[in-house]
């Protein structure tokens, strides 16, 4: 009964440790960083007037957010509660076989170069932390055999796609991989693809 208990409070460090950085992102960088490609989005978003060089995407999200409350701030919750509901995915995945390899997941996102980048409210964070996601969410459905996860890291896929014009390179191999974990779940045979 203790072991089980052990391995029960175990399974929650990871999952806390995601709302605890989560809320130090947050708290440490609200309302969030803007450039002048920020502005810009957030100015088609309002506007309702899209520009290809913005992501018509983003912008329509943001503006419908910037409605709710006007700003960034918004936008820097949404991204950041992307981002890190993708290493609590990750942690999902991993922490049963590997404790350690749970908990690196979840801190890399604190290394410097990508921990910086979390407060900037840009089409290029907004893809990162969506294919993050749907990186995390196409690796739970592989290993837990969960179609939920599966079709939700479509949506993702998705978002990160239409983040950028020249997201094509960075979603191509998640899409391929998509395909096979599809494959996986449905018993597809590989001749039937063929």
């Amino acid at each position: 009964m203790e072991t089980e208990n052990k391995r029960q409070i175990k399974s929650y460090v990871g999952y806390l440790l995601c709302i605890l950085c989560f809320g130090l992102t947050i708290w440490a960088f609200y309302p969030g960083f803007m450039s002048p490609d920020s502005i810009a989005n957030l100015t088609d978003g309002r506007t309702g007037e899209f520009h290809d060089i913005n992501s018509p995407v983003m912008s329509y999200l943001w503006g419908k957010l910037d409605a709710i409350f006007a700003g960034p701030a918004l936008m820097l919750i949404l991204q950041n509660a992307i981002f890190w509901s993708a290493a609590a995915c990750f942690w999902r995945a991993t922490h049963k076989r590997s404790f350690r390899l749970g908990l690196c997941l979840i801190l890399f996102a604190l290394m410097p170069q990508i921990f910086s980048q979390l407060p900037v409210i840009w089409k290029d964070v907004g893809l990162g932390a969506a294919l993050f996601l749907s990186a995390a969410l196409l690796y739970l459905a592989d290993k837990t055999k969960n179609k939920v996860a599966f079709f939700a890291s479509i949506l993702f896929l998705f978002y990160g796609f239409a983040a950028r014009l020249n997201a094509l390179p960075a979603v191509l191999p998640l899409a391929i991989w998509s395909g096979v974990i599809f494959c996986r779940l449905f018993e597809i045979k590989k001749r039937r693809i063929l």
